[in-house]
């Protein structure tokens, strides 16, 4: 498993929202630099390192980590799942760039796993997901893994749980990073902008 601080300093794996750094930064590096040279070494890291976390996850749910560190709620194991779920997306994305076609189509298959089983064990029958938190509907939302026709739905309801929380978010680091680009990439900026200008804890104020 990959180290939590580079360089290393002792620290014990803290699970798999931590470790995503890997391909996520192989990743912006090409985006922004055209960098393909460290995707290239990079990319036999990560794939052993998702490849491990496969091993020891067989029914695609995540059992043990921290998720939503910081959360002002309590998060469970599960809720790193969607984030194992987008790592090997990044995986299949990069073994693309790199003609890499078996590898990119075996990483979109595992995704896909992941995804089915966390809607089975995540999607509550009033279609929010557990533990009904801010943050999972996030997840929900941002990693795909929500059908498209429950969209609409299920950010109506987060939209609500920040409204009656007076505009106040409820997440740890993760959903807090997340939270304010998918209300505007979902045409609710008018919500984003009451959230990030709240001046009272928890906020940015």
């Amino acid at each position: 498993m990959f180290t939590d601080t580079a360089p290393d300093i002792g620290m014990l794996y803290c699970g798999v929202p931590w470790a995503a750094a890997n391909p996520l930064l192989q990743l912006r590096l090409k985006q922004y630099y055209g960098e393909q040279r460290l995707m290239e070494e990079q990319f036999p890291v990560a794939r052993r390192w998702l490849e491990l976390v496969a091993a020891k996850t067989p029914g695609n749910i995540i059992t043990n980590g921290l998720n939503d560190h910081e959360s002002l709620v309590p998060t469970p194991p599960a809720l790193s799942t969607p984030i194992y779920c987008e790592s090997a997306r990044m995986l299949s994305r990069i073994a693309s760039q790199l003609g890499l076609a078996a590898e990119s189509r075996r990483y979109a298959g595992l995704a896909e796993q992941i995804r089915t089983a966390y809607l089975n064990h995540a999607r509550r029958p009033d279609g929010l997901f557990e533990p009904g938190t801010q943050a999972a509907q996030i997840f929900a939302l941002g990693f795909d893994i929500v059908p498209a026709a429950d969209r609409p739905a299920l950010l109506d309801a987060l939209v609500q749980s920040i409204r009656t929380n007076n505009n106040r978010f409820t997440t740890g680091i993760f959903g807090t990073r997340y939270l304010p680009e998918l209300l505007c990439r979902e045409g609710r900026a008018d919500v984003a902008f009451d959230l990030v200008n709240h001046t009272n804890c928890p906020g940015w104020g």
